[in-house]
């Protein structure tokens, strides 16, 4: 079992963080004191999302937003639309602990400390394998429940961009790999992403085989521990607000729904473009799901097992897995 040292993680500025953006890839400027990341095509909002910003008091190059922009607001009635994220605020993270939980939640995380060894991965080039071996199993598990981000064929059609995107992402400042292993074997691993006084649950993922060892519980309660030891993290943002059984998982951990305010000049607009991108998501997995049917061994492991709660959405431009 693994013990808790402290947290060594350090929180990158927002300067840092679009610098680290920009060499991914991502198309980034700076204007009016505010660092912009400009996605399809010619729509912008702050690289980092969490960034609060008064109506008026910054917007992004106007040659870089004609189709809009957005971001978060310090007050609910300053915003046209709202998202919800599950977050631990301040004052929930510095009281976390072991009996901050509810006794069955307590119990799964002492047996997962106990069967799971919870260390930080810092050779990517021996563990990288076993990474994909575990996002392979976690996007088979969830193409069942039509809860998924990427099919398990994006990791073999698409397996030298993944390959790409994991290498850009690790082993830099501001990011913490944490895997779960039993004897030896990687079951689960944690990402997280710090930047200003935000820590953000990038990605965790097990491998089915592993759940009865409950080392998402583990990685959860140890990337906690080190989180309420960090003293410039004063909020822990764990995706959006998803589907039940999920939110219900990390809800046993301490996170709960907020929902945070937004601005946008053109919200009507941007309201009509989600939605659009929201149906054409659904009829994404829809089809992905009917082309790509699940194999027997998978549907033995039953809807219990499929609908585990796994896999938080990122937030922001990284996505590292």
């Amino acid at each position: 079992m693994s013990e808790p040292s402290g947290s060594s993680l350090r929180s990158l500025s927002e300067t840092e963080f679009a610098e680290q953006e920009r060499e991914r890839g991502r198309r980034i400027h700076h204007n009016d004191g505010v660092a912009w990341a400009t996605v399809a095509g010619s729509y912008s909002r702050p690289v980092f999302e969490f960034r609060r910003i008064r109506p008026g008091e910054a917007r992004p190059a106007r040659h870089l937003s004609l189709l809009g922009y957005s971001h978060q607001v310090p007050d609910p009635e300053m915003g046209t639309r709202s998202v919800g994220f599950m977050t631990m605020e301040c004052d929930a993270l510095r009281s976390f602990g072991i009996s901050a939980l509810r006794s069955e939640k307590r119990a799964q995380v002492r047996k997962g400390l106990r069967e799971c060894e919870v260390r930080e991965i810092v050779d990517l080039s021996a563990e990288i394998d076993a990474i994909r071996a575990v996002a392979i199993s976690q996007a088979a598990r969830q193409m069942q429940t039509g809860q998924f981000d990427r099919p398990p064929s994006y990791y073999t059609e698409q397996e030298a961009a993944w390959r790409l995107s994991v290498q850009r992402c690790f082993g830099r400042t501001g990011w913490r790999w944490l895997g779960a292993y039993v004897d030896g074997r990687l079951a689960a691993y944690l990402t997280l992403l710090a930047v200003e006084d935000h820590a953000i649950f990038m990605a965790v993922k097990s491998h089915t085989d592993s759940f009865r060892h409950c080392p998402s519980d583990a990685l959860y309660f140890r990337a906690l521990e080190e989180l309420r030891d960090a003293r410039w993290c004063r909020r822990v943002v764990n995706g959006g607000v998803a589907h039940e059984s999920l939110n219900r998982f990390k809800g046993q951990f301490g996170f709960a729904p907020v929902s945070v305010a937004y601005y946008s000049p053109n919200a009507g607009v941007v309201g009509v473009a989600k939605r659009a991108w929201g149906l054409a998501d659904a009829a994404r997995r829809w089809f992905t799901r009917l082309s790509r049917p699940v194999t027997r061994e998978l549907r033995s492991q039953g809807p219990a097992a499929a609908g585990r709660p796994e896999g938080p959405s990122t937030t922001g431009g990284a996505r590292p897995a």
